[in-house]
């Protein structure tokens, strides 16, 4: 795996023990807790980020295959 790879998990976990932890406190008071309702903002923000990263890079590979592609297929003509 990619480091991008692991960072991006690492980031999806951290933001599922996040909503672990917001779906808890709404259980025991039934209103989220002011230090959440900061972070949450943030951390919707970085996966953001995140998922940005990697998709530019998968599109960057991809376009780099395709061009190696139509080089080869105009060689051949």
């Amino acid at each position: 795996m990619s480091n991008d790879s692991l960072e991006y998990n690492k980031k999806i976990k951290d933001l599922k023990e996040f909503d672990n932890k917001k779906n808890q406190d709404l259980e025991n008071n039934n209103t989220l807790k002011l230090d959440n309702v900061l972070k949450e903002p943030y951390i919707f923000k970085l996966l953001r980020i995140y998922q940005k990263k990697i998709s530019s890079k998968k599109i960057q590979k991809i376009q780099k295959i395709n061009l190696n592609k139509y080089s080869q297929r105009n060689n051949n003509i």
